[in-house]
Order: C-alpha cells, then structure tokens, then sequence
C-alpha cells in the first residue's frame, strides 16, 4: 500500500491519482447513469467512499459495481484505509495485522516474537504522529501491503475499533463523563481523544494477539514461553513497560470496558435456558473460562461478539472460543496473561483501581455470578 514508507494506510500512486479526481466523479454521475460510466470512474467513485457500510452498499447494489471492486480491490482497500485511519495510530492498526502471525503458536518462536515486539517498539518511537496523516514508517517494519487478505484484515480491524469507540463513548455519556451529542445522536469527542480510544483498542488487541488466548483455538500463548515462577511479570517487562504510564491508564481502561461489556454477554446468556453456558463449565472455572475466553481473546473479538445479529450467532461465537480451550485445559484456574494479573503481579495497584463511572469487574462478578473463583 505504500512504496518507500510502508503502512496500511497511505495509497498507491494510482489510488492518490483516482481519488484527487473525487469531485469532477462527482459531477459526472449526476449526469450520467452509474452503471454506464467508465469502469475507472466506477473505481473513482467506490475509492471515494467515505466508509465501509457505504462501499459495502454500492459494491451489493449492483453487479457492475461488484466487476469494478474485483477489478482494483488493492486500490479501493487503501483508500478506504486512508479515509478512515485516525491520525496517529498507524503504526498500531499495522500491529493488529502483524500480530496475527504469532497468534497460534507463539510457544514455537518466542525469539521471533520478541524481535517483532522490538520493531514495534521502535516503530512508536519514531516522533510524535497526532497530526501526520501518513506518518514515515521504518523501511523494514512491512513490506509493500498488496495482499488483498491483508487489507480486509485492515479494514475489518478499524471497522470492530470505531464501532467498540463507540460503544465505550455510549457508556462514558450514561456516566455522565463524556462531551456533547449531536443533534443525529452521534457522539462528539476531540481528535486527541479519538486517538487515544482507538490507540488503547488496537494496543490490547496486539497484547492479546501475543499473549492471550486465540479466537477459537485451544492455545493459551503463555503455556511454554515463560519458564519461570512469574509469567506475569515476563510479560510486562516484554509489553507494558515499554510504554509510558498514561498510555498503561489508556489501555487498561478501555480493558475495564471490555471486561464489564464480555460479562454482560455471559449474564445474558445465562438468563436463556437454552444458551446457559454456566452447564459447560466447572463452578471453579466459570468466571475464568466465560468472561475471560472473551476479554483475553481481545477487544476486536468483543466487538465482532456484540454485533451479531441474533444471540445464536453470538452464543455460537462465545461457546466455540472457550470450548476447544476447555477440552484441552481442564484444569485451567486462571490466565496470567489477563491484564489484572499482569499489573498486580508487577506491584501496580494504582493502575488497577476502579476509574470513576466504572464497575469494579470482581464487584459486577459477585452480583451476577456468585462469589468469583479465580483459585
């Protein structure tokens, strides 16, 4: 997707070219039938696409548009991209797609893990991006993006983030912590504030990419690595200590909301007799296994759970991510990876307090499940 300066969301040559010319297409379709137009200006207009559900409905409205979107895929991904990546987290949204090269069997390279976690590190490092569009990316930190998987990936992840941002500005509103709404009912919040809920998304779907437990796999990604009495602490030296502490604040807040949001689903479905969870799982691993097979899958998978459209859909998505990991590890008591773990074990109590118009998770577990059992 770039040449020289790889990244995810800066445009080919060939994309800038055809989205300089957005407004002349403009003009043209309303005089022109859509479907008649040229096919490059058919790609002019879905590159220009100002999000996801909009070119979703073009390319599904009619089967010219489909030919033109299977035609220059590439090009109408990296423009969708760039339309809508946050400034300043680009380096974090490419994280969420690297990751995912180490996240089903991280026991079998840890070595590799760790030099990727040290790019990652350097590539942050690389001034400050809240105001650049397309930030400069270390040469070797990506190679050229042209896979089309890849972009999909892409846009998926920023589509799952910008729909949780929401979800977590909804909650801060009914606490009464968070700015104006529009007239529409969209919320409004300053572009700094943007970054820093998307930043903290993508963050801990990196963290639990590599650490946590895989969509629907039986690997818990800390079984083999760490060797030692205090995995937990291993952890934080390798992720959370090479960041500042309020950006552990960022992260670990937004963590507080996906925990709060996974066991709302869990008390939901305990309440349907015909998706109780509760008869799958041992009492001393509920909480563990229920709440946990959700938040340590990450806050990308949190989303993709909420927006199923039928409690079905997310009763299958929920019980086939915890099943396969229950089979394999029937004596699990708990996930060292899970971010309370990490920050209690490093002696970090000040990050782990309840945040004003927050639920204490264990207080939230007491009440909905009985006492909490973590062994």
């Amino acid at each position: 997707m770039q040449g020289g300066k790889p990244g995810t969301s800066t445009l080919s040559a060939e994309g800038k070219s055809l989205r300089s010319g957005a407004s002349k297409a403009s003009l043209i379709v309303s005089a022109a039938t859509l479907e008649t137009l040229p096919i490059e200006l058919q790609v002019l207009i879905l590159a220009s696409a100002p999000d996801f559900a909009t070119l979703r409905d073009l390319v599904h409205a009619s089967p010219v548009y489909h030919r033109a979107y299977t035609s220059a895929k590439a090009i109408i991904l990296s423009a969708l991209i760039q339309t809508q990546q946050v400034p300043g987290t680009e380096v974090d949204s490419l994280g969420v797609l690297l990751s995912l090269d180490y996240a089903d069997g991280m026991q079998d390279h840890p070595a590799e893990v760790i030099a990727f976690l040290d790019r990652y590190r350097h590539a942050r490092g690389r001034g400050r991006w809240v105001n650049t569009k397309n930030p400069p990316l270390p040469v070797r930190w990506r190679p050229l993006q042209t896979d089309i998987d890849d972009l999909i990936v892409v846009v998926k992840s920023q589509n799952f983030t910008e729909y949780l941002t929401d979800q977590f500005l909804e909650m801060e509103v009914q606490n009464r912590r968070c700015g104006s709404i529009k007239a529409g009912g969209k919320i409004t919040i300053s572009s700094e504030e943007r970054l820093r809920n998307h930043r903290a998304i993508y963050r801990l779907q990196i963290y639990y990419n590599l650490f946590g437990i895989a969509e629907s796999t039986s690997l818990m990604q800390t079984d083999n690595i760490f060797q030692c009495p205090s995995p937990s602490r291993e952890i934080w030296a390798l992720f959370f200590q090479t960041f500042p502490p309020w950006e552990h604040q960022e992260m670990y807040t937004m963590w507080k909301f996906v925990t709060l949001r996974a066991e709302t689903i869990i008390a939901t479905l305990i309440a349907d007799p015909k998706k109780d969870v509760w008869n799958m799982i041992p009492k001393s691993q509920r909480y563990e296994l229920a709440v946990r097979s959700i938040t340590c899958a990450g806050p990308l998978f949190l989303a993709k759970a909420i927006r199923k459209k039928s409690s079905e859909e997310q009763y299958c998505l929920v019980t086939d991510n915890f099943e396969c990991l229950l089979r394999s590890r029937p004596d699990l008591i708990s996930i060292p990876s899970s971010i309370d773990y990490v920050y209690m074990a490093v002696g970090r109590p000040s990050a782990c307090h309840t945040f004003p118009g927050m639920t204490d998770p264990a207080q939230v577990a007491g009440g909905i499940y009985g006492p909490r059992q973590t062994g």
